[in-house]
């Protein structure tokens, strides 16, 4: 399996965000550093338009996959990087899992990649063009607008299946689907959400949209609530920095990736 991290340079909120320090390390290295570690991965792409980010990926063993220049506006999201990305690789129409990963949610254990991408291999599979899509997610008591659990179990989310007894927070910042799913996928969003960009907007027509997507299979794999966390603004860096730290690292930093990569499964 592959992995492709998106990641521009520039950050409106949190002025040069990927360059900033996680314990001691780039934020942006951290994706190549745990994908690089992950058993189930082959090779770690970055999808950027910076130099200086591309330096620092291909320092940590990541290829680089530039972004043209129509794409280096602030107004896209990740999908498109993607999409773009997928394109590049030649893998748009192939029926092969890939890892998507975001550099801002950076509080990996070094096992959840595999454990996510032994889920999905485990998964019912699904029709081609349907998909299903595989993510770390948080148990939560209370959430609005956001894929409820039908079978606790079998760590299945369908949007179509409401359990108000337990939900689910899925950790999109990773997650692994088919190429050829998810570019379908995003072209049918496109059209679903038009020209709609408010975060209300999208989380209340997310039922919705997971049945325009034909009711793609969405499992998840369990993590602690505080892996799911994002950095947004300087509170947001203190805290994964700190998580990180005494809840992953405990003082060896990088080196708990690396001892994982050498382990045999």
């Amino acid at each position: 399996m592959i992995c492709i991290v998106p990641q521009h340079a520039h950050s409106v909120r949190l002025p040069r965000k990927a360059f900033r320090e996680i314990c001691g390390i780039p934020l942006v290295a951290w994706s190549v550093i745990q994908a690089k570690a992950a058993h189930s991965v082959d090779a770690v792409y970055v999808s950027t338009e910076s130099e200086e980010i591309a330096d620092i990926c291909t320092h940590y063993g990541a290829d680089i996959i530039w972004r043209p220049q129509w794409l280096q506006d602030k107004a896209f999201s990740a999908n498109v990087p993607l999409e773009h990305a997928i394109c590049e690789l030649g893998i748009q129409d192939k029926h092969e899992p890939f890892l998507s990963k975001l550099a801002t949610s950076p509080l990996l254990f070094p096992d959840d990649i595999d454990r996510v991408h032994k889920r999905f291999m485990e998964a019912e599979d699904v029709p081609i063009g349907i998909g299903k899509q595989v993510v770390l997610g948080a148990d939560v008591q209370e959430i609005v607008a956001y894929r409820r659990v039908r079978n606790p179990e079998d760590r299945l989310c369908v949007a179509n299946y409401v359990d108000k007894s337990q939900a689910v927070v899925p950790f999109g910042a990773m997650n692994i689907l088919y190429a050829d799913y998810y570019q379908a996928a995003n072209q049918r969003g496109e059209w679903f959400f038009g020209n709609k960009s408010k975060d209300e907007d999208l989380d209340t027509e997310l039922v919705d949209y997971s049945k325009l997507l034909g009711n793609a299979l969405l499992y998840y794999v369990p993590c602690k609530q505080w892996q799911t966390h994002d950095i947004d603004d300087e509170q947001d860096l203190e805290l994964v920095e700190m998580f990180m730290e005494h809840k992953i690292l405990q003082g060896r930093g990088p080196e708990v990736y690396y001892e994982y990569a050498e382990t045999q499964l």
